[in-house]
């Protein structure tokens, strides 16, 4: 039996698969692994029917030829992101200086396009349009129009970093564990800085921070598709996946602290709950990324 998928030969033995049915299940996991979905299979040329129980019964031996058309599960959702992009750049653009009626044509798209992003990315919704009061029916005032020019500016660069992490995760994870380990030992400072003045700096740290958080909770599934292992990580005596949730229950609480202005709590928070936890998160990130390089 010769197989292709997306014309490439594929190497591909019989063990167990005495069925034309166990193949198929076989390659549909081999694919999800893979990070694909099948979206077509012909079967010396005749489409596959999976609920025709003649087919799933026909020996594999007899079968000279299987074809499949697969596509990345993520091939979608980065295309999405790109014409997110491009419309928040192009917005941006007309924002600043295109004409009234460029300005118009552009935000008739806005509300498809904030349906979109509540769907694709719904942390990011309504962020787009806020600083034009919603979805503005009248064109919006010059002082208006800067700061929505500048908000579509910083979309367009969430877009872009939402595109880049589903591309190559491991590269974006590997970049965000050097920023988290840069900002890790300023938690110590930052009870200091709360209580003395330095509210300013120690403000930036912790919006900086939970930017960082959120990526790297983003990024570990993604990681652990290519690094199954680590889901098997005992990190601070707790499986991964328990873990994440005691980091998520302790960033809702940091998120409550600090809209609260309980900066002491939230002082408390970093240094002594958030500060050892992605210290134990990183490192085991970080082996397992580096047991494959």
């Amino acid at each position: 039996m010769k197989i292709f998928i997306n014309e490439m030969p594929l190497e591909f033995h019989l063990e167990e698969e005495e069925t034309l049915g166990s193949v198929v299940d076989q390659l549909t996991q081999w694919l999800a692994a893979n990070n694909h979905t099948m979206e077509s299979l012909l079967v010396d040329g005749a489409s596959w029917d999976d609920s025709n129980a003649a087919w799933r019964e026909k020996p594999a031996t007899s079968v000279e030829k299987v074809e499949i058309t697969a596509s990345n599960r993520y091939e979608e959702q980065i295309g999405k992101l790109e014409t997110l992009t491009s419309y928040t750049t192009l917005l941006r653009r007309v924002l600043v200086e295109g004409s009234d009626d460029q300005l118009q044509a552009v935000l008739e798209e806005l509300p498809f396009v904030v349906e979109g992003i509540a769907r694709i990315t719904p942390d990011l919704a309504g962020l787009l349009e806020e600083p034009l009061g919603g979805i503005p029916r009248e064109l919006p005032d010059k002082e208006t129009r800067q700061r929505a020019a500048s908000r579509a500016d910083e979309m367009a660069s969430l877009f872009e970093n939402r595109q880049r992490e589903l591309i190559d995760p491991e590269h974006e994870m590997g970049r965000t564990l050097v920023v988290l380990d840069a900002l890790l030992p300023l938690f110590e400072d930052i009870p200091g800085q709360l209580q003395t003045g330095e509210e300013k700096q120690a403000l930036e740290t912790i919006v900086r921070f939970t930017e960082i958080a959120s990526r790297l909770l983003r990024l570990i599934p993604r990681i652990v598709e290519s690094h199954p292992s680590l889901q098997e990580e005992q990190i601070e005596g707790e499986p991964l996946e328990e873990f994440l949730g005691t980091i998520q229950n302790f960033l809702v609480e940091l998120e409550k602290a600090f809209q609260n202005a309980d900066y002491i709590l939230v002082g408390d928070l970093l240094e002594y709950e958030m500060l050892p936890r992605f210290s134990a998160i990183s490192s085991a990130v970080a082996h397992h990324i580096d047991s494959t390089r």
